[in-house]
Protein backbone atom coordinates (compact mmCIF):
# COMPACT_ATOMS: atom_id res chain seq x y z
CA UNK A 1 0.00 0.00 0.00
CA UNK A 2 3.04 2.18 0.99
CA UNK A 3 3.50 5.00 3.13
CA UNK A 4 2.86 3.64 6.92
CA UNK A 5 -0.30 1.68 5.81
CA UNK A 6 -0.08 -1.92 5.09
CA UNK A 7 -2.70 -5.20 4.46
CA UNK A 8 -2.38 -8.38 6.42
CA UNK A 9 -4.41 -11.11 5.74
CA UNK A 10 -6.63 -12.91 9.15
CA UNK A 11 -8.10 -15.60 10.55
CA UNK A 12 -9.01 -16.77 14.18
CA UNK A 13 -6.33 -15.88 16.56
CA UNK A 14 -3.72 -16.21 13.45
CA UNK A 15 -3.75 -19.63 13.55
CA UNK A 16 -5.22 -21.17 10.46
CA UNK A 17 -4.53 -24.54 11.10
CA UNK A 18 -7.39 -24.60 13.78
CA UNK A 19 -10.83 -24.15 11.72
CA UNK A 20 -13.11 -21.41 13.41
CA UNK A 21 -14.77 -18.07 13.02
CA UNK A 22 -14.02 -14.42 14.93
CA UNK A 23 -15.24 -11.35 14.59
CA UNK A 24 -12.73 -8.89 12.58
CA UNK A 25 -12.66 -6.68 15.55
CA UNK A 26 -11.43 -9.86 17.81
CA UNK A 27 -9.10 -11.02 14.70
CA UNK A 28 -7.78 -7.24 15.18
CA UNK A 29 -7.02 -7.78 18.66
CA UNK A 30 -5.43 -11.49 17.98
CA UNK A 31 -3.26 -9.82 15.20
CA UNK A 32 -1.72 -7.19 17.06
CA UNK A 33 -0.85 -9.79 19.75
CA UNK A 34 0.42 -12.39 17.99
CA UNK A 35 1.62 -10.36 14.84
CA UNK A 36 2.69 -7.30 16.53
CA UNK A 37 1.03 -4.82 14.36
CA UNK A 38 -1.21 -1.66 15.00
CA UNK A 39 -4.78 -2.30 13.10
CA UNK A 40 -6.42 0.54 12.47
CA UNK A 41 -9.03 -0.30 10.19
CA UNK A 42 -10.55 -4.09 8.52
CA UNK A 43 -13.17 -5.76 7.26
CA UNK A 44 -14.59 -9.10 6.46
CA UNK A 45 -12.93 -11.32 4.19
CA UNK A 46 -13.74 -14.66 2.29
CA UNK A 47 -16.75 -16.22 2.32
CA UNK A 48 -16.65 -19.75 4.06
CA UNK A 49 -18.49 -22.73 5.94
CA UNK A 50 -20.43 -21.09 8.97
CA UNK A 51 -20.39 -24.48 10.79
CA UNK A 52 -16.74 -25.53 10.74
CA UNK A 53 -14.73 -21.84 9.96
CA UNK A 54 -13.20 -23.22 6.55
CA UNK A 55 -12.61 -20.68 4.61
CA UNK A 56 -13.56 -21.56 0.79
CA UNK A 57 -10.88 -19.69 -0.93
CA UNK A 58 -6.86 -18.69 -0.13
CA UNK A 59 -5.83 -17.92 3.36
CA UNK A 60 -1.85 -16.35 3.48
CA UNK A 61 -0.70 -15.37 6.45
CA UNK A 62 3.34 -13.92 6.93
CA UNK A 63 4.13 -15.85 3.75
CA UNK A 64 2.65 -19.31 5.25
CA UNK A 65 0.05 -20.72 2.70
CA UNK A 66 -2.46 -22.25 4.69
CA UNK A 67 -5.01 -22.44 1.43
CA UNK A 68 -8.87 -23.71 1.76
CA UNK A 69 -8.27 -26.78 3.64
CA UNK A 70 -5.42 -25.81 6.42
CA UNK A 71 -2.52 -26.84 4.05
CA UNK A 72 0.07 -25.79 1.74
CA UNK A 73 -1.29 -26.97 -1.34
CA UNK A 74 0.14 -23.76 -3.67
CA UNK A 75 -2.93 -24.01 -5.45
CA UNK A 76 -6.59 -23.67 -5.47
CA UNK A 77 -9.67 -23.38 -7.54
CA UNK A 78 -10.42 -19.65 -7.12
CA UNK A 79 -8.79 -16.28 -7.54
CA UNK A 80 -7.26 -14.39 -4.79
CA UNK A 81 -6.29 -11.32 -3.54
CA UNK A 82 -2.66 -11.12 -2.33
CA UNK A 83 -0.01 -8.53 -0.99
CA UNK A 84 3.29 -9.60 -2.24
CA UNK A 85 6.63 -9.67 -0.82
CA UNK A 86 7.57 -6.53 -2.07
CA UNK A 87 4.32 -4.42 -0.71
CA UNK A 88 2.12 -4.69 -3.82
CA UNK A 89 -1.37 -5.44 -4.12
CA UNK A 90 -2.53 -8.56 -6.74
CA UNK A 91 -5.85 -9.95 -7.75
CA UNK A 92 -5.08 -13.16 -8.86
CA UNK A 93 -6.88 -15.41 -10.98
CA UNK A 94 -7.47 -19.12 -9.78
CA UNK A 95 -4.98 -21.35 -9.91
CA UNK A 96 -1.94 -19.36 -9.82
CA UNK A 97 0.63 -20.25 -7.12
CA UNK A 98 1.79 -18.56 -3.79
CA UNK A 99 5.00 -17.49 -5.22
CA UNK A 100 5.93 -14.27 -4.03
CA UNK A 101 2.75 -14.06 -1.96
CA UNK A 102 2.86 -12.94 1.79
CA UNK A 103 -0.47 -12.80 2.43
CA UNK A 104 -3.95 -13.66 0.68
CA UNK A 105 -7.12 -14.59 1.08
CA UNK A 106 -9.96 -15.81 -1.02
CA UNK A 107 -11.86 -13.71 -3.49
CA UNK A 108 -15.66 -14.65 -4.63
CA UNK A 109 -15.89 -13.12 -7.78
CA UNK A 110 -13.67 -11.35 -10.30
CA UNK A 111 -16.04 -8.49 -11.09
CA UNK A 112 -14.11 -5.69 -12.23
CA UNK A 113 -11.41 -6.20 -15.31
CA UNK A 114 -9.61 -3.66 -17.15
CA UNK A 115 -11.46 -1.15 -15.30
CA UNK A 116 -14.68 -2.83 -16.96
CA UNK A 117 -17.52 -4.22 -15.15
CA UNK A 118 -17.65 -8.00 -15.38
CA UNK A 119 -19.47 -9.25 -12.83
CA UNK A 120 -21.82 -11.75 -13.36
CA UNK A 121 -25.36 -11.38 -11.27
CA UNK A 122 -27.37 -14.35 -12.09
CA UNK A 123 -28.92 -15.87 -9.08
CA UNK A 124 -31.26 -13.85 -6.45
CA UNK A 125 -28.62 -13.32 -4.26
CA UNK A 126 -25.76 -11.81 -7.08
CA UNK A 127 -28.67 -10.04 -8.97
CA UNK A 128 -30.94 -8.46 -5.74
CA UNK A 129 -29.68 -5.38 -3.40
CA UNK A 130 -27.44 -7.23 -0.17
CA UNK A 131 -24.70 -5.92 1.97
CA UNK A 132 -21.77 -6.69 0.14
CA UNK A 133 -17.38 -5.98 0.96
CA UNK A 134 -15.10 -6.09 -2.25
CA UNK A 135 -11.54 -5.04 -2.85
CA UNK A 136 -10.31 -3.99 -5.53
CA UNK A 137 -6.49 -2.05 -7.12
CA UNK A 138 -5.91 1.70 -8.93
CA UNK A 139 -4.04 1.60 -11.95
CA UNK A 140 -1.32 3.14 -9.37
CA UNK A 141 -1.42 0.25 -6.95
CA UNK A 142 -3.57 1.88 -4.57
CA UNK A 143 -6.49 -0.97 -2.40
CA UNK A 144 -9.44 0.24 -1.88
CA UNK A 145 -11.69 -1.82 0.15
CA UNK A 146 -15.71 -1.12 -0.44
CA UNK A 147 -18.64 -1.73 2.24
CA UNK A 148 -22.45 -1.28 1.90
CA UNK A 149 -25.02 -1.78 3.87
CA UNK A 150 -28.76 -3.46 3.05
CA UNK A 151 -30.99 -5.88 4.55
CA UNK A 152 -31.93 -2.56 6.56
CA UNK A 153 -34.89 -0.14 4.19
CA UNK A 154 -35.64 2.53 4.28
CA UNK A 155 -31.93 3.02 5.67
CA UNK A 156 -30.17 0.65 3.12
CA UNK A 157 -31.47 -2.00 0.53
CA UNK A 158 -28.11 -3.21 -0.99
CA UNK A 159 -26.43 -3.63 -4.18
CA UNK A 160 -26.33 -5.99 -6.69
CA UNK A 161 -23.10 -7.72 -7.65
CA UNK A 162 -22.91 -5.56 -10.88
CA UNK A 163 -24.07 -2.07 -8.77
CA UNK A 164 -20.51 -2.96 -6.73
CA UNK A 165 -18.93 -3.39 -9.61
CA UNK A 166 -19.94 0.08 -11.30
CA UNK A 167 -19.06 1.61 -8.11
CA UNK A 168 -15.88 0.15 -7.70
CA UNK A 169 -15.14 1.36 -11.14
CA UNK A 170 -16.20 4.56 -10.58
CA UNK A 171 -13.68 4.64 -7.90
CA UNK A 172 -10.54 3.74 -10.65
CA UNK A 173 -10.10 0.32 -9.86
CA UNK A 174 -8.69 -1.60 -12.96
CA UNK A 175 -9.73 -4.58 -10.90
CA UNK A 176 -11.66 -6.05 -8.19
CA UNK A 177 -13.32 -8.47 -6.52
CA UNK A 178 -16.54 -9.66 -4.29
CA UNK A 179 -15.99 -10.44 -0.69
CA UNK A 180 -18.28 -12.06 1.52
CA UNK A 181 -21.67 -9.75 1.95
CA UNK A 182 -24.68 -9.90 3.62
CA UNK A 183 -24.75 -10.70 7.29
CA UNK A 184 -20.46 -11.02 7.08
CA UNK A 185 -20.35 -7.44 5.93
CA UNK A 186 -18.38 -5.88 8.47
CA UNK A 187 -16.21 -2.50 8.60
CA UNK A 188 -13.82 -1.29 11.83
CA UNK A 189 -11.83 1.16 12.20
CA UNK A 190 -10.04 3.80 14.52
CA UNK A 191 -10.39 7.24 14.40
CA UNK A 192 -8.28 9.52 14.97
CA UNK A 193 -7.09 9.83 18.56
CA UNK A 194 -9.11 6.72 19.56
CA UNK A 195 -7.48 3.74 21.08
CA UNK A 196 -9.97 1.25 20.00
CA UNK A 197 -11.43 0.34 16.47
CA UNK A 198 -15.70 0.70 16.23
CA UNK A 199 -17.55 -0.99 13.80
CA UNK A 200 -18.95 1.88 11.09
CA UNK A 201 -21.59 0.22 9.34
CA UNK A 202 -24.55 -1.18 10.33
CA UNK A 203 -24.50 -5.16 10.01
CA UNK A 204 -27.65 -6.55 8.81
CA UNK A 205 -27.52 -9.29 11.67
CA UNK A 206 -27.35 -6.44 13.97
CA UNK A 207 -24.72 -7.64 15.77
CA UNK A 208 -20.92 -8.16 14.61
CA UNK A 209 -20.97 -11.27 12.69
CA UNK A 210 -17.98 -13.84 13.33
CA UNK A 211 -16.11 -14.65 10.27
CA UNK A 212 -13.68 -16.79 8.67
CA UNK A 213 -11.12 -14.59 7.31
CA UNK A 214 -10.50 -10.85 7.32
CA UNK A 215 -8.22 -7.83 5.78
CA UNK A 216 -6.82 -5.88 8.32
CA UNK A 217 -5.00 -2.28 7.88
CA UNK A 218 -1.93 -1.67 9.85
CA UNK A 219 -0.60 1.17 10.80
CA UNK A 220 3.43 1.65 11.67
CA UNK A 221 3.43 4.67 12.21
CA UNK A 222 4.93 5.61 15.59
CA UNK A 223 2.83 7.61 18.23
CA UNK A 224 4.32 10.62 20.33
CA UNK A 225 1.68 12.00 22.58
CA UNK A 226 2.56 15.58 21.31
CA UNK A 227 -0.51 17.20 20.53
CA UNK A 228 -0.12 17.97 16.34
CA UNK A 229 -4.52 18.78 15.62
CA UNK A 230 -7.53 18.14 17.65
CA UNK A 231 -10.39 15.60 15.66
CA UNK A 232 -13.76 17.45 16.05
CA UNK A 233 -17.01 15.38 16.17
CA UNK A 234 -19.89 15.42 15.03
CA UNK A 235 -18.54 15.86 11.15
CA UNK A 236 -20.26 16.11 7.93
CA UNK A 237 -23.54 16.14 9.57
CA UNK A 238 -26.89 17.72 8.53
CA UNK A 239 -28.81 20.13 10.84
CA UNK A 240 -32.04 22.18 10.48
CA UNK A 241 -31.43 25.82 10.81
CA UNK A 242 -31.49 26.79 14.15
CA UNK A 243 -30.43 24.02 15.95
CA UNK A 244 -28.29 24.16 18.73
CA UNK A 245 -25.53 21.33 18.37
CA UNK A 246 -22.62 20.22 21.23
CA UNK A 247 -19.13 19.67 19.90
CA UNK A 248 -16.26 17.94 20.92
CA UNK A 249 -12.84 17.90 20.48
CA UNK A 250 -9.94 14.90 20.66
CA UNK A 251 -6.05 15.43 21.11
CA UNK A 252 -4.22 13.72 17.94
CA UNK A 253 -0.28 13.32 17.62
CA UNK A 254 1.09 13.26 14.16
CA UNK A 255 0.59 9.11 14.17
CA UNK A 256 -3.20 9.57 14.75
CA UNK A 257 -2.37 8.13 18.27
CA UNK A 258 -4.15 10.25 20.89
CA UNK A 259 -2.27 13.43 22.26
CA UNK A 260 -3.44 16.08 25.53
CA UNK A 261 -5.49 18.98 23.93
CA UNK A 262 -3.77 22.48 24.55
CA UNK A 263 -4.73 24.23 27.87
CA UNK A 264 -5.68 27.50 26.12
CA UNK A 265 -7.80 25.42 23.36
CA UNK A 266 -11.49 26.45 22.18
CA UNK A 267 -13.83 26.64 19.71
CA UNK A 268 -14.61 29.50 17.14
CA UNK A 269 -17.02 29.79 14.20
CA UNK A 270 -15.13 29.98 10.63
CA UNK A 271 -18.21 32.52 9.91
CA UNK A 272 -19.96 34.10 12.93
CA UNK A 273 -22.90 34.67 10.80
CA UNK A 274 -24.41 31.19 10.97
CA UNK A 275 -24.68 31.69 15.02
CA UNK A 276 -22.36 31.54 18.28
CA UNK A 277 -20.65 28.76 19.59
CA UNK A 278 -18.96 28.63 22.99
CA UNK A 279 -15.12 28.41 24.31
CA UNK A 280 -16.83 24.36 25.21
CA UNK A 281 -18.29 23.91 22.09
CA UNK A 282 -22.28 24.16 22.24
CA UNK A 283 -23.19 25.95 18.75
CA UNK A 284 -26.30 27.66 18.73
CA UNK A 285 -27.69 28.71 14.90
CA UNK A 286 -28.72 31.80 14.13
CA UNK A 287 -31.06 29.74 10.88
CA UNK A 288 -29.29 30.82 8.21
CA UNK A 289 -28.87 27.69 5.67
CA UNK A 290 -25.19 26.47 4.20
CA UNK A 291 -22.47 25.19 5.76
CA UNK A 292 -20.96 25.88 8.97
CA UNK A 293 -17.48 25.74 9.69
CA UNK A 294 -16.07 24.60 13.43
CA UNK A 295 -12.71 24.96 14.06
CA UNK A 296 -10.52 24.60 17.61
CA UNK A 297 -8.21 27.48 17.65
CA UNK A 298 -5.06 27.67 20.31
CA UNK A 299 -2.60 30.18 20.25
CA UNK A 300 -2.22 33.58 19.21
CA UNK A 301 -5.37 34.41 17.24
CA UNK A 302 -5.08 36.04 13.87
Amino acid sequence: MGGTASLIASYRNQDGNTYGLQTVRDQAASAEQNRGVNVVAGVNGDIFNMQSGATSGALVMDGVAYNQHGNSNPTHGRPYFAIMEDGSAQIREANQSFDGVKEAIGVWEICVRNGQNVSGSSGNYQGEGNPRTAVGIKADGTVVLFVNDGRQAPYSTGLSWSGVADVMVSLGCVIAGHLDGGGSTTFVSQHEGEDGLTVRNRPSDTNERSVSTALLVTSSATPSGVFDHANLAPNNEIYTPGSSVQFSATGVDSAGGAAPLPEDGSFALADDSYGTITADGLFVSSGKIGTVTVNYMSGPLP
